[in-house]
């Protein structure tokens, strides 16, 4: 996994977000710069989110999204 950068404002920054798995930002350079600047000088936090996108790479594919909507569809 890697650590995710996204539009804020849109599914995919709201998704890596909520998984944890790395930050949504405006659509600016100045805002990629900022974020790029503050990663560098906390690796760590990359790296937590590096984890746990390794982790959960297997909830978000298009296998486990059909499988989610059969058991819903095959539910009572």
């Amino acid at each position: 996994g890697k650590a995710v950068v996204a539009t804020a404002g849109t599914y995919a920054g709201k998704l890596a977000t909520s998984a944890g798995i790395g930050e949504a930002i405006e659509y600016t350079a100045d805002a990629i710069d900022e974020l790029l600047g503050r990663w560098e000088a906390t690796p760590e936090l990359v790296r937590a989110y590096t984890r746990e996108a390794s982790m959960s790479r297997n909830e978000h594919t298009w296998e486990s999204r059909a499988r989610t909507v059969a058991e819903k569809l095959t539910s009572d």
